[in-house]
């Protein structure tokens, strides 16, 4: 079992969905839907602004992200979860297509004003109600330990364990 350090790392988790799964419990005045074509801009502007804090991260221009994410093999629309606020868009969970009862969560992005109302967590239980659906046995992610949003919280909450700890360069 990997040990907490204060260095920053990648820390990569696994959550069973063998277990009671809680229902989303979504804030009000959000609504949920799946994504469509459309919503890529969107989709890419957000995550990009959710990783703001980390001097790692790369923006790639959109065309170049689109083609990569929807190209992959696992990739699914169903399986990215967005959420709206008066039609604008303030969260979303991309989920990859379960292999061999593997589910992995790509990216999980709350626009800031929403953070702290429960937003992550029930796009994170929607998720794995979804990869359930799909054959998935555990679902997994990679997260910055020290990353400031309360990501690695919510996750732990959400039952996520870590299985592995990589030094960042």
């Amino acid at each position: 079992m990997p040990t907490r350090s204060d260095e920053p790392r990648v820390i990569r988790m696994w959550a069973s969905l063998e277990r009671p799964l809680p229902e989303p419990s979504w804030p009000e005045g959000v609504t949920v839907r799946t994504f469509q074509a459309g919503d890529a801009e969107a989709v890419h502007a957000l995550l990009d602004d959710a990783y703001t804090w980390d001097d790692s991260y790369a923006p790639r221009a959109h065309d170049e992200w689109l083609r990569w994410m929807t190209a992959h093999d696992e990739f699914d629309p169903e399986l990215w979860l967005l959420t709206e606020r008066d039609g604008a868009l303030v969260g979303c969970a991309l989920h990859w297509r379960p292999v061999d009862g593997r589910g992995w969560l790509k990216d999980l992005a709350v626009a800031a004003p929403e953070r702290g109302r429960g937003l992550g967590a029930a796009l994170v239980h929607a998720g794995f109600r979804a990869s359930t659906e799909r054959g998935a046995r555990v679902v997994g992610l990679k997260v910055a330990s020290h990353n400031p949003t309360g990501a690695l919280v919510l996750y732990e909450r959400a039952g996520f364990v870590a299985d592995s700890w990589v030094d960042e360069p």
